[in-house]
């Protein structure tokens, strides 16, 4: 028999008096598992219990002692009456503060209060002026009166000149800056987006609205060239920007295209000019410096001025799925298939959308309504195609039976299995989506490893067996696709350095070992350069001319081997960074301080322009059918409010 354990408390009081602990089998951090006796029983009658639940004790005085269970039943409840009553009988210190106007509200925080509760709530204007309104506030705040609509106005329009004089001090200390901008249309009316997005020094990634201003006429390169580059001057952040990530639209390529930075690349091209020196001047003809003349055409023929250009990702990724898959229907086994099921899903949704009495047959039958396809989404094709396959798979009788009553054709075995590998080919670009579309923990480095990714995968389905021949075209359409639409970014030596420096994929993700240690060259070099820069600035003295006859710095060793001592101490913060394991936490980059340098100017960019397309969310729950009398100069100024309040509490 197990004596009795001594100091081991029972954990619940309520039932202390008729059990004992005998011994304890499991002593874990948030719980207990001990081994019990009944004291009411004879013999040796004992219990296993979990310090988390009382259902054992309850279950065993049930069964033997209802009685006892009854009196621990009734005091419990006393217990708890007694607590409810003491808690309702003890005064509300906030209410006694309230009813006594210990607190006042100044005159100024009330009007401030108003102002925030209206543009965070998407509330008209006008409520300043409801009666209802009025007097919730005078009941509320006696003494006080609710502010006017100019006076509203007004604070609003100061309001916004704080916040954006708050928001170009803010961005005049930042080093590098990445922008997102696309256009947006709404009851007849369009406006371009520019959003701004950079890491602080604690590597937390920050974004902000720039400007939604309202477009007039047609929506041309030259006219979006020139919204752009004024935001940009007047934030005084165009020599800041890394990048600006638009959609694909020729308008938007053929801006940056004719006004973007080419500056670093365009001398390097081969113009088909011999050089200059070998030329005879027999003509008398004036030579001039060829960079000298380009410098001078570039700066006054082109009126704007603009950053690199990004495509956005997801919205390539879309084209793939929509355009370039549409290959895969040239394929005569693959388009019969794809139009029979496709068309036997549209019709299910169709019935859903336009009846309510066929969306109650569907919820009747298979328990949920269907998702949905929007237009301008691929990703919401997936989805829906993905969630109709998975409660396909689930009740298929059930499916069966509300597709009769819709006169519907029903989805016999090809069909089901033709979703499922759709689902199965299709998983991988919409998890890129998904993720590309980030924000907060989002950066440059992430594209070029998730396009290895993905032609990685799609590789391998093209030899998966598993996969059904049917379905094949389409892969091998999606994979020429992401070569086709992706191929030169895996060139691109800004992205590569941004993926090599970002902690999570170092290079890791590159599978060819000339292509690694080219990337790791490319790398080092992007760390010498920011050393190299930061010795330069700290070095430079202002107001000091140096003389002819002063001696060159490079005739001394010791100049040289500081130098050398500096290129060691970057080779070590290199190696002490690829011998640490992959990690998503950007604090590891604290103790490197030229790599978290370097992690910064290559990884501020954004691989979507998912951000503005935020914005214009925000925007379309504030510009709704009962508001569109409100100018244009009132939404800006309310949407620059609402969209950086949080940007602007830091």
């Amino acid at each position: 028999m197990n004596n009795i354990v001594e100091n081991v408390p029972f954990p619940f009081p309520m039932y202390n008096a008729h059990f004992k602990v005998i011994c304890v089998l499991e002593d874990k951090i948030y719980y207990k598992k001990l081994k019990v006796k009944c004291v009411n029983c004879p013999g040796t009658k004992e219990l296993t219990i979990d310090s988390r639940s009382n259902s054992n004790i309850r279950k065993h005085l049930s069964n033997q002692h209802p009685n006892i269970l009854a009196d621990i039943d009734k005091l419990d409840k006393k217990r708890n009456v007694d607590e409810v009553n003491a808690k309702n009988n003890k005064p509300d210190n906030m209410l006694l503060d309230f009813i006594s106007n210990k607190k006042t509200t100044s005159q100024a925080t009330l009007n401030q209060l108003v102002q925030r509760f209206i543009i965070s709530a998407n509330i008209s204007f006008a409520i300043v002026e409801n009666s209802v309104f009025k007097e919730i506030i005078e009941r509320g705040f006696p003494n006080r009166k609710l502010l006017s609509r100019p006076t509203l106005m007004k604070q609003i329009e100061s309001e916004f000149e704080s916040s954006v004089a708050k928001h170009k001090l803010k961005l005049s200390k930042i080093v590098h800056v990445a922008t997102t901008a696309d256009c947006w249309s709404i009851f007849k009316k369009s406006y371009i987006g520019i959003t701004a997005s950079w890491y602080d020094e604690d590597l937390q990634r920050n974004t902000s609205l720039l400007a939604i201003r309202r477009l007039e006429g047609s929506h041309t390169f030259e006219m979006l060239a020139k919204y752009m580059d004024n935001v940009y001057t007047e934030f005084e952040i165009s020599d800041k920007i890394a990048y600006t990530t638009t959609d694909n639209g020729s308008n938007f390529v053929k801006s940056f295209n004719v006004y973007g930075c080419i500056f670093e690349d365009y001398y390097n091209e081969d113009i088909g000019i011999e050089n200059v020196d070998d030329c005879e001047n027999d003509d008398g003809i004036e030579m001039l410096e060829l960079n000298d003349e380009l410098n001078k055409n570039i700066n006054n023929d082109l009126p704007y001025s603009l950053p690199r250009h990004h495509r956005c990702a997801a919205h390539t990724l879309n084209l793939i799925t929509s355009t370039d898959a549409k290959v895969a229907l040239l394929d005569p086994v693959y388009k019969k298939q794809s139009r029979i099921t496709f068309g036997k899903c549209v019709s299910l949704w169709n019935k859903q959308g336009r009846s309510t009495k066929s969306a109650d047959l569907i919820k009747k039958h298979c328990g949920v309504y269907l998702k949905t396809p929007c237009e301008t989404r691929w990703n919401s094709w997936y989805d829906s195609v993905s969630f109709l396959y998975k409660y396909l798979n689930k009740n298929e009788s059930k499916f069966r039976l509300a597709m009769d009553e819709l006169d519907i054709v029903r989805f016999n075995k090809n069909d089901i299995e033709f979703l499922g590998n759709y689902e199965k080919v299709l998983q991988p670009i919409s998890i890129s989506l998904d993720m590309l579309q980030g924000d907060k923990h989002m950066n440059f480095g992430f594209l070029l490893p998730t396009i290895e990714e993905l032609s990685s995968k799609f590789t391998l389905m093209s030899r998966d067996d598993t996969i059904s021949k049917s379905i094949q075209p389409l892969v091998s359409a999606l994979l020429t696709g992401i070569n086709k639409r992706f191929g030169d970014l895996l060139q691109n030596k800004f992205l590569i350095i941004a993926s090599v420096s970002n902690p999570y994929f170092k290079v890791a993700w590159i599978k060819n070992d000339v292509r690694k240690q080219m990337a790791m060259d490319a790398f080092r070099n992007a760390c010498l350069q920011i050393y190299e820069k930061e010795c330069v600035s700290n070095t430079q003295e202002p107001n000091i001319v140096e003389s002819y006859d002063e001696p060159s710095l490079d005739f001394f060793t010791w100049s040289s081997s500081n130098n050398m001592n500096g290129i060691d101490s970057v080779d070590i913060e290199i190696n002490q960074y690829f011998r640490t394991s992959p990690t998503k936490n950007l604090d590891c980059l604290q103790s490197l301080p030229i790599l978290k340098k370097v992690f910064i100017k290559y990884n501020t960019p954004l691989p979507s322009s998912a951000s503005v397309e935020r914005v214009f969310s925000v925007g379309g729950a504030t510009l709704t059918k009962k508001r569109t009398s409100i100018s244009d100069k009132h939404f800006e100024q309310i949407m620059f409010l609402k969209c950086n309040n949080q940007c602007n509490n830091k």
